[in-house]
């Protein structure tokens, strides 16, 4: 299920209020700041971060990303709490 913060009412939280959220209704996070994956060295995981290291990209871009990348990233998010690997990195 793909779900944007302002469909959980974040769109105004600090980034530590929108990661506890993630974790504690098992999302992964997908973002382009850099901030949630220092996160994730401080704190681990869940939630697993998905991060976008690329410049600015349209969403048609970003979607073909996604799409690119699909195997990649349902191997990262299987096996959600025990997999070690807690940041995707995804570059253009």
């Amino acid at each position: 299920m793909d779900v944007h913060v302002s469909d959980c009412k974040l769109s105004d939280c600090e980034d530590p209020e929108i990661w506890k959220y993630a974790r504690d209704n098992n999302f992964a996070i997908v973002t382009f700041d850099s901030d949630f994956y220092d996160i994730s060295i401080i704190n681990d995981h869940p939630p697993k971060i998905i991060w976008i290291r690329t410049g600015n990209l349209t969403a048609k871009q970003i979607v073909q990303l996604m799409i690119d990348n699909q195997k990649t990233i349902d191997s990262f998010l299987e096996d959600y709490e025990f997999n070690e690997q807690s940041c995707l990195e995804l570059e253009f």
